[in-house]
């Protein structure tokens, strides 16, 4: 019985510390989402210069997209695909396709 409630102890120690590196993960994760915009600059490890470049338009209007000053659809179907990500993984609370506010 005493090694049945220490296996269990052991266990619901272990859950513990998983639970813990998740939520530590989700915090770290989620610190460095620009809120404004959702997209993850750090995830992406790619500068607006070298991604304007790559999609084929100016550093100011990718810059402008990303931050959310302007919504393009076409912009954002190209930066993700760029990114080897999905539009809705990058903007997931934002509908394209219309000028920001």
């Amino acid at each position: 019985m005493k090694l049945y409630i220490e296996i269990i102890r052991e266990q619901n120690r272990l859950l513990d510390l998983a639970a813990k590196a998740i939520d530590t993960l989700i915090k770290e994760r989620n610190a460095l989402r620009n809120p404004k915009v959702g997209i993850c600059k750090e995830f992406c490890e790619i500068d607006v210069t070298a991604l304007s470049e790559r999609i084929g338009r100016s550093r100011s209007w990718t810059s402008q997209v990303l931050h959310g000053h302007e919504k393009s659809e076409a912009t954002r179907k190209l930066i993700a695909e760029a990114l080897g990500m999905k539009v809705e993984d990058l903007w997931p609370n934002n509908k394209h396709g219309k000028k920001a506010a």
